[in-house]
């Protein structure tokens, strides 16, 4: 019976382990524009901790965004207080929510872009077939190349669960103040 118990708690830790991320909640948005402000609040207050932490990036080019709010969350007691004023204990957690709901404001913003930069892209490869002054060959290299940009353009969206677009799209336009 012993082994039987085992076995089942065993499988419920896995089953928790490998179950998928919930999906960002409104609530969870809220709370986390509500500590935003008062981390903006904070810097401004704070120039010099700021900068100390955006200085110690060693290489642009690789930045890992959340870990550098992380990073800045931890080094922080201020901030770490914050934090837990609005409900979040774990500062990487609070990191990964921020990376999340980053991610679905960014891609939102491409979706709205998305037709009109589609419209764009199909008026300009019938200028391409329409040209008197190209050849078919050289048609044929600028619709490449052409199809090479649409898909850069399509990879550079990243896959947001829909859940979390849901709960960022009804905040968005506060989310975009906040990010002004």
């Amino acid at each position: 019976m012993h082994a039987i118990k085992s076995v089942a708690a065993a499988a419920a830790l896995v089953m928790f382990l490998v179950s998928p991320v919930h999906a960002l909640d409104g609530p969870t948005v809220d709370r986390w524009m509500d500590a935003m402000k008062e981390l903006n609040e904070w810097g401004d207050r704070q120039p010099e901790a700021m900068d100390d932490d955006m200085t110690s990036m060693e290489d642009p080019q690789n930045l890992d965004m959340q870990q550098l709010m992380a990073d800045m969350a931890r080094q922080h007691s201020e901030v770490q207080a914050i934090l837990r004023r609005h409900g979040f204990d774990d500062t990487n957690r609070w990191a990964e929510i921020s990376g999340r709901i980053f991610s679905a404001f960014y891609a939102l913003q491409m979706q709205a872009q998305s037709p009109e930069m589609q419209q764009q892209m199909a008026e300009a490869l019938r200028e391409i077939d329409q040209s008197p002054h190209l050849d078919e060959a050289q048609k044929a290299q600028m619709r490449a190349a052409m199809k090479q940009q649409m898909a850069m353009m399509a990879e550079a969206v990243p896959d947001v669960p829909e859940g979390d677009l849901q709960a960022v799209r009804s905040r968005e336009d506060a989310l975009r103040a906040l990010f002004e």
